[in-house]
């Protein structure tokens, strides 16, 4: 028997460390009972390395691992579909399915 975890997390920002980290660090909300020392270190040098060519050297790093490892197996991914009038103007789709609505208007 396995734990089944039914969640959903989309990243507010597109940085690959609030994903990660939500899955994959000892404090991860999606489901205690996997650590592996080598992701929390690589996570944690990734979260404070300034530049973004090594953070991704090191996020390739974590996800080897974690393929090598499969601490969790994804069942399904959700899209949200966005859809408007043609009247709606400003509405900006976001990267993760997050839109701000603060410069959206109803046009004629």
């Amino acid at each position: 028997r396995l734990p089944l975890y039914l969640a959903e997390h989309r990243t507010r920002t597109g940085d690959p460390d609030e994903l990660l980290s939500w899955l994959f660090a000892p404090q991860a909300i999606a489901g205690p009972g996997w650590s592996n020392p080598q992701v929390t270190a690589l996570l944690r040098y990734a979260r404070a390395e300034p530049n973004e060519a090594k953070r991704a050297e090191l996020y390739k790093q974590i996800s080897k691992i974690v393929q090598a490892e499969v601490p969790r197996i994804p069942l399904f991914h959700s899209r949200r579909p966005l859809a408007a009038t043609k009247k709606v103007r400003g509405l900006v789709p976001g990267a993760a399915g997050l839109e701000s609505l603060g410069r959206v208007s109803l046009g004629r």
